[in-house]
């Protein structure tokens, strides 16, 4: 769920992991990521690799390899990915805001705005289950 609200601001650069500032609302305090955490263990990870390897690995890598992990704990498919992300500077909570659906939006609403970045029936049927 991280890794799809990330990505679907255009970006998968990490940018859902920046925090607020007093100008700046950040995409993962938005209402439409109501209910998102485990932010904390991405933070610990990175700080783990920064021990190891400083300034070699970034979030928006450390994002997206531990979804494809965690699809795989869970008998999941192993999808060989590229590395080399580089972490987003700012935020997109208006883009979030905008074509994410709210979580009491009527099916109406939520078949459109998926329609909209080409997610068919199909394939929003097929999302419950990761969330």
């Amino acid at each position: 769920r991280l890794h799809f609200h990330d990505c679907f601001v255009e970006s998968c650069d990490a940018s859902l992991l920046l925090d607020s500032t007093r100008r700046v609302l950040s995409e993962k305090e938005t209402d439409r990521s109501f209910g998102m955490r485990n932010f904390r263990y991405l933070e610990d990870i990175k700080e783990a690799l920064e021990r190891e390897c400083p300034g070699v690995v970034s979030c928006a890598d450390i994002l997206v390899l531990s979804a494809r992990d965690g699809i795989v704990s869970l008998g999941g498919p192993f999808i060989p990915l590229k590395t080399g992300r580089r972490d987003g500077r700012r935020s997109r909570a208006e883009i979030l805001e905008q074509h994410l659906p709210d979580h009491n939006e009527s099916l109406t609403v939520v078949l459109e705005r998926f329609g909209s970045i080409g997610i068919n029936t199909p394939g929003l049927v097929a999302f419950p289950g990761g969330h």
